[in-house]
Formats: C-alpha cells, structure tokens, sequence
C-alpha cells in the first residue's frame, strides 16, 4: 500500500514507548502546548529518527496485514465500504489508527474500535453527501438531453429568408453593383424561441422534485414524462414573464408623450393583472408586413442591404408573415432600434439576444459542474438604452430600414466597417450602434470640459455625428469575403491598445488600435488628427498617445 511505512513511520516519531504490560494500541496523546520551548532534545530526536529507520525497513506485508484486519472488523460490525474510506479532514487521523506495525488481536481491537467509531460516523456523513452530489449530476445529465428535445422541437421565433436580388427593388439595384452575399449563405436562417438554462430549470419545483428526490436514474425520464404537459405551460410563462420584464422597463421613466395610456392586458391562466404593455402606436411600429421595411428618411438611403422574408411563429403555433399579428409587447421587443443596457458589462442589447441562452456557446472544463448551466435571467439590473435606441434609429432611417427587427440586422453578420474612422476590425448591427454611442459619449464629455475651462484650448470633434447637416456616409457593408479579407490583414499587423492622452487631459477615457493596414489610416493617429487637431506629422509617441496598461 503506497505510503504505508513512510505514513507509519512519521506517525511514530511523535509515539514513545511506555512500561505499560499490556498493549492499548491507542494513539499516542497529543502534546500539550510548552509553555517556555517545544525544541526537543537531542537525544529524543535521535530516537524518533531511529524509530523513523526501523518502521521504514519493515515489510508492507506487516502494515497491509492489520489494514486488512480491520477493515474486515469493520465490515462485519454492520459498515460499508464507503463509511471505511476517510473524508479528506479524517485521513490523517484514519491512517494514524490503521497503519501501524501492531497485529490487531480481539483485547486489541475492543480498546481501538471506539476510537473509529467518531471518523466512521464523520466519513458516512461525507461520503453519503459526495454520493447524493454525484446522483444528482447524473439525475441532471440524464435530464438535459430530454429538455433539449423539447427545445429544439419547437417551431422558431423567427424565420428569415432572403429574398433574391432580382426580387428587389431594381432602382437599389442600380446602387449595388454585386450580391452582397453569396447564393448559399445567411439565405436561411432561424431563430429560436427563448427557452430556460438548465441553471433556471433547477430553480422550478416540478424540476427539483425529480433532481434532488430519491429518484433512480431509470426513472428519469418516466417523470419528465409525466410532468411534460405541465413543463411546457411552465416555458411559455417563463417566455412571457420575460417580455413583459422587458416592455415594463421599457415604459418605466419614459417621458408622457402625447399618448400616455398603457394598455394592459390579463393572464388567461391566473386572471391576475399584467405588467404595463406596449404602447401599440409607440415609435412607429410596423405594422404592414413581415419584411424589412423600407421607410425612407430624409436622407437618402446610404446603404443597400440585403431583405428577407421573415415569418413569425404565434403563441397557438401558427405562423404569420405579418408582423402586426404578434402582440404589442413582442412587436416592441423585436425592433432593432429597441435597446437596453445596464452598470456593467453585457454583451447583448436587444431581444431575444438579451436573454441568457439556453445551452452555453462552449463548455467549462475542469471546473464545478455547475458552470456549464448557463445563467438564470435576471431584469433588476437592466434599463431602458435611450441613448443607443435613438442611435439605432437615426442608422436605420439612413438605410431605409426603419421599421427593421434585430433578428434582421443580426442576419447581416459583422460585415459593417465604420467610415467615420478606421477600427481595425469590422461591426455587426449591434456593435456598429454602440460604437456610434461610445464615439458620440466622448463628444459630449469634450464640449463639457471645453466649456468648464475655456482658457485651455481644448479641441474635441464631433466625428461621429448624425444630425440632419452631417450626411457624411456613416459605414461600409462588405461581402463576408471583403471582412474575411480586412480582418486577415489587421491580424497580420502589430496591433497595441493606445490611450490617447489628450482626451486624458479632458478626463475622457479613450482607446484606440496602434497599427497600419494597408489603404487604411493608423486609428490612434486618424483620431488624433480628426478629433483634436493634431497635424499628422506632428503626432508623437509619448506627448500625444501612450500604450493602455489595461483597466477601465
């Protein structure tokens, strides 16, 4: 057995021999706290250091012997094999008691047996708790499959198909000179409805009963049988518990506009009172049909972007091209120019992409188990984006799309690229609209510290405007082969985060990319000329850009 003269033998070095005539077999009790000096003497270590050598030269046989008398006292006594394998506190203690080189006679064993009696009863209680643990992991890998299925039979939210170009408008044609994605992709896509992490479901009580009862891993699945009516009722409350989340966020603190009242509506199921809904005329809502719409602001349309056929599944699993056949809340959730935001970090702004996903998009390995459950929704710290919402909005009226879905501008993948400034890597919708927002933030904080402190000379460009006098085209939409192309060439360049130190004199926070790509401006450099006025030739390492040392 690994470890058995060496354990017995350090176990010896704190023992000394008595003149006691019969043998106890007890351990040796602890030392009690020198009051003046622990410091043993030298003729004490040099016999625990020769009783150290005579253990080690004992055969295993002699250690493995007791070890296997033992432990077949203790079986016969009524435990099991898992009460006799020690918990990680009691291990020390277990192998101080079991490896010794003393044989284990019956006078023996009545003096040593109480001594077990303690760690036995501690290493049932541990190992009963690590065995339930490991159940109830097996319970729920035998229960994430069957959810799944539930999951992914059901029919999607959205189902986007592009059109084909000869089916648009031939005039945007004309402002197009190719197809802007090849024939075979995101010509398909599907969306599906927002369904419950395993982290959520373990929080159902229907859920629980089968995880934490007493229930064999064969019965799994005759359970979630049973409770497969009840279970599918329960997802669809959860779906609209959420929606109205969000539309409540949505009207809370809003401004009373010329409409003010909320409609409300009641649960079918409780006859209890809803949260606040939609407005069903706020914003414009789109009304006519399910494809992208094609209102035109005053500008003209910067922008020609592929258009799809979208069609929506309804709450009875019926589907619709129109979208004005879904409810006031789902048709607010779903427009683009709908955003939300919170204190910290997150990745997503807009529905469904806001709710936590059902399956995690990579699996944890090596950590608890757990980790791998996704995240539960959570809507206290999240508020209405007014900010990036009016943004959207102006970017979607300057391509025609005002009426667009985020399920829509999510199709067209991270194939934007900003013209008001080189970013080094290319934008989906999304992030397009909150680069606009960060940029348009700085401006903000600029004209506060250039007013606050007039004598300073400060300069703070606003580029990254969209008033109706900036008509400057605002971003590129590349083929997927064009973004492949320009991201390939940023990868291939040195590219070190750069802190520009004359928004630092302004308080401004500001990162840009050190880099050159070919064809394109050097970020740090383009906003240093573009923004604070600073010539091209005269910019310096040191004096106007520093290396970010990472932080916020």
């Amino acid at each position: 057995m690994p470890r058995t003269r060496a354990a017995a033998a350090a176990q010896a070095g704190g023992t000394k021999k008595t003149s006691q005539s019969k043998p106890t077999d007890k351990p040796a009790p602890k030392q009690k706290r020198a009051t003046k000096s622990t410091k043993k003497a030298p003729n004490e270590t040099k016999e625990v250091y020769s009783t150290y050598l005579e253990l080690m030269e004992m055969p295993p046989e002699v250690f493995n012997e007791r070890r296997e008398h033992i432990e077949a006292r203790l079986l016969k006594a009524g435990w099991t094999k898992q009460h006799i394998k020690p918990s990680p506190s009691n291990y020390d203690e277990w192998n101080r008691l079991l490896l010794q080189p003393k044989p284990i006679t019956d006078q023996i064993w009545e003096d040593l047996y109480p001594e077990f009696l303690p760690l036995l009863e501690s290493n049932k209680d541990y190992n009963y708790r690590i065995d339930n643990k490991g159940q109830r992991y097996d319970r729920i890998n035998k229960l994430q499959p069957l959810v799944s299925k539930v999951r992914i039979a059901l029919p999607p939210l959205v189902h986007l198909i592009r059109k084909d170009s000869s089916n648009n408008n031939p005039a945007a044609q004309s402002t197009r000179p190719r197809d802007i994605f090849p024939t075979d992709q995101n010509s398909d896509i599907k969306v599906e409805q927002p369904f419950p992490s395993t982290s959520e479901l373990l929080t159902w009580p229907m859920i629980k009963d089968i995880v934490d009862g007493d229930v064999p891993l064969e019965e799994v699945e005759t359970r979630f049988n049973n409770i497969r009516d009840k279970f599918d009722r329960a997802v669809v409350e959860w779906r609209d518990n959420i929606e109205r989340d969000l539309v409540t966020i949505w009207n809370t603190g809003r401004e009373d506009e010329d409409d003010t009242e909320t409609s409300t509506s009641k649960e079918k199921e409780k006859g209890k009172s809803d949260a606040r809904m939609a407005r069903p005329n706020t914003r414009n809502a789109r009304v006519s049909t399910g494809t992208s719409g094609s209102t035109s602001s005053s500008n003209s349309t910067q922008l020609v972007l592929p258009e799809f056929i979208a069609t929506y599944t309804m709450p009875d699993g019926t589907t619709t091209t129109n979208i004005s056949d879904l409810s006031s809340n789902l048709q607010l959730l779903l427009r683009a120019d709908t955003m939300f935001t919170n204190d910290g970090f997150i990745l997503r702004h807009t529905y469904p992409a806001i709710i936590p996903r059902a399956v995690q998009l990579a699996r944890v390995i090596g950590g608890p188990e757990e980790l791998n459950y996704g995240s539960r929704w959570n809507s206290t710290k999240l508020r209405r984006d007014d900010e990036s919402s009016a943004i959207a909005k102006e970017l979607l009226s300057r391509v025609g799309r005002s009426g667009a879905t985020s399920i829509e501008m999510e199709a067209l993948g991270g194939n934007f690229r900003c013209m008001r400034c080189n970013r080094t890597l290319t934008d989906t919708w999304e992030n397009l609209v909150m680069h606009f927002g960060k940029e348009q933030t700085q401006y903000r904080q600029g004209q506060e510290k250039i007013q606050a402190d007039p004598g300073r000379g400060f300069i703070y460009n606003n580029t990254h405007g969209l008033g109706p006098e900036d008509t400057r085209p605002f971003a590129e939409f590349m083929t997927p082969h064009e973004a492949a192309d320009y991201a390939f060439e940023a990868s291939m360049q040195p590219s070190p985060m750069m802190r520009c130190m004359k928004c630092e004199e302004m308080g401004i926070d500001s990162r840009y990319f050190n880099t050159t790509i070919p064809g394109y401006e050097n970020p740090i450099i383009e906003h240093l000329r573009d923004v604070h006025g600073v010539p091209k030739t005269k910019v310096r390492a040191g004096v106007h850009y520093r290396a970010w040392a990472g932080g916020f």
